[in-house]
């Protein structure tokens, strides 16, 4: 009985695990949400309650900051914890 719960309790670990991994890649940690807030002049979105800073890079796929979303579109993107920032590395719309 207790080999079985542990054999189960270790399935469960691993599952959570791959869940984890698959939200976050080489472009950083992957959020889905809608706009509440943005500001243009700081370069700052707010979504789901959290704040996040466009990047000012060209980096791959012309940079976060090529698209500023509006308030109220849902949207797909990527970050990067950087010196105590969410940066933004990729975004684009959510699939629907």
């Amino acid at each position: 009985m207790r080999a079985l719960l542990l054999a189960g309790v270790s399935a469960l670990m691993i599952t959570l695990s791959g869940v984890t991994m698959a939200q976050q890649n080489s472009s950083g940690k992957e959020v889905t949400g809608t706009v509440t807030t943005v500001d243009k002049q700081a370069g700052q979105i707010v979504v789901d309650g959290q704040t996040y800073q466009l990047s000012q890079g060209g980096g791959a796929g012309g940079g976060a900051a090529t698209m500023m979303p509006a308030a109220g579109d849902k949207i797909s993107f990527f970050y990067k914890d950087e010196g105590g920032k969410k940066v933004v590395t990729r975004i684009g719309q959510a699939q629907q």
